[in-house]
């Protein structure tokens, strides 16, 4: 069997975000013809990962802090901080080592914050995962910081054999910042969510994401302030999903009527396939939104912004899924109007979910 070093920011599984579920998943695949080394990192309340088989080893687990972090900032100081959140010289140590006497096929750094390890390490096959190119994300923002991240992500990209993305969006981004070529790849799609299906269609909305990112707080924030105040309300609109939201945000968001805080469960995708629909008002962020991978897979329609939707193609009733949206009086209206019957949503589903699953990645390393 192949044997793969794995170095991942955070626990893989889905008590975390959809990058987090991505790795899980391809864990799984990896592990059926793969030994997979595991390396990973957590904050002390953070989940701990249970291996999903025995094929992958656990071999560094890593509490990390505040003052971790700043010790990868001193580490390296011209590096933007949040490239360095990961990194420990002790670690790069034991890294190195291991790829001496392991005799691995590949090194696999997953997420953008495990980059500053690629530079240090010496391997013929460094294959780096961009959940999403950190840059955008900045240049959304108006960030004073983005000549700086650019110039972060750029070096270390160049330090990798080869790049993955979860998108040709991001791959034409980072041709375009960095003159780098990339592979696509796509996320994939869970047995659980394929196998959910719409059974009766309630009335009400949903609002799904990791509620600590503040591309989602954010965005809950404009529906309370900009879009609810103009809104029925007999409308419901249940939020779901794990993270710590702002104390400031919960609060708001535990005394208006029209919600339904419901947080973290372990399997959401029946709340979302029976709702009317998903909103997705995302003013900023960057890479391909899980949450709507996965409404899209359950044949929910989505309210979205083109944040929301970036990096997802086309397909087969997509114009019936994915409502577009750039302003609150368009969310307003597409929430009063959408209604989807089920067998459009099912036909949908099926054509999403033939069309999107494709492993390019799990494809390059079962060919090394």
């Amino acid at each position: 069997m192949k044997k793969i070093l794995f170095i991942t920011v955070s626990a893989p599984g889905n008590s975390g975000g959809g990058g987090e579920l991505y790795t899980a998943e391809l864990l799984k695949e990896l592990s059926s013809f793969c030994l997979v080394d595991l390396v990973y990192f957590r904050y002390s309340e953070g989940a701990v990962y249970s291996p999903c088989n025995e094929n992958v080893r656990v071999i560094l687990e890593t509490i990390i802090d505040k003052r971790f972090k700043l010790i990868g900032f001193l580490s390296h100081p011209f590096i933007f901080p949040y490239f360095s959140a990961r990194y420990s010289k002790k670690i790069s140590s034991f890294l190195n080592a291991k790829t001496k006497v392991e005799g691995y096929d590949a090194v696999y750094f997953d997420h953008s914050q495990t980059f500053a390890y690629v530079k240090d390490i010496t391997h013929h096959c460094k294959i780096l995962m961009c959940h999403d190119v950190v840059a955008q994300n900045y240049i959304r923002r108006e960030s004073k910081f983005t000549p700086w991240v650019k110039a972060s992500e750029k070096k270390l990209l160049s330090k990798g054999s080869v790049i993955f993305t979860l998108s040709q969006k991001d791959c034409n981004l980072i041709m375009s910042f960095y003159g780098m070529e990339s592979i696509p790849t796509t996320l994939f799609i869970p047995d659980v969510v394929r196998e959910t299906y719409p059974t009766k269609i309630g009335d009400y909305y949903v609002m799904f994401g990791a509620w600590g990112r503040p591309e989602n707080y954010s965005a809950l924030q404009w529906m309370i302030d900009d879009i609810l105040p103009n809104t029925q309300k007999s409308i419901r609109i249940k939020i779901i999903g794990g993270g710590i939201m702002p104390t400031e945000l919960k609060e708001q968001v535990e005394k208006i009527p029209q919600f339904e805080y419901i947080g973290y469960v372990d399997n959401p995708y029946s709340i979302i396939a029976n709702a009317k629909a998903e909103i997705a008002p995302l003013i900023y962020g960057a890479g391909v939104k899980v949450k709507c991978v996965e409404a899209l897979a359950c044949g929910t329609p989505i309210i979205g912004t083109d944040v929301a939707f970036e990096g997802i193609p086309s397909f087969k009733g997509s114009e019936d899924l994915m409502i577009k949206v750039s302003s609150a009086e368009e969310v307003i209206t597409a929430m009063r109007t959408v209604n989807v019957e089920e067998e459009k949503r099912l036909l949908a589903k099926k054509v999403f979910c033939d069309e999107y699953n494709q492993k390019n990645i799990v494809e390059f390393i079962r060919n090394l």
